[in-house]
């Protein structure tokens, strides 16, 4: 992430993670919903970083090698959902993630 950062951007990520938290609890694969926000994302500049990261899970990498890659994402973000994975609770790290975006925004 740049190192300014307006409230609007906050408000794109937390509705970013707020959209994977809903497609993720409602039954929709981890891949099949990162498809499908980058085909439709809440802000256009996340389009190429996710297709980067579907591109990676679908040639085998786990989500925590795939979202390292590049500087979209901060340190707290990558930690946080690399906990999600290997714990199983990833649709509460992205209630998470878009609650402490929307509190920042």
């Amino acid at each position: 992430m740049p190192f300014l950062v307006t409230p609007a951007q906050l408000a794109r990520r937390a509705e970013l993670y707020h959209q994977l938290a809903a497609l993720t609890g409602a039954g929709v694969g981890l891949i099949q919903a990162l498809d499908q926000l980058q085909r439709h994302p809440p802000s256009f500049g996340f389009r190429a970083p996710l297709r980067r990261v579907v591109e990676r899970l679908n040639a085998g990498s786990t989500l925590g090698e795939a979202i390292t890659a590049g500087d979209w994402m901060t340190a707290f973000e990558q930690a946080l959902l690399e906990a999600g994975e290997r714990s199983g609770r990833l649709e509460q790290c992205f209630l998470l993630l878009a609650s402490y975006h929307d509190d920042r925004a």
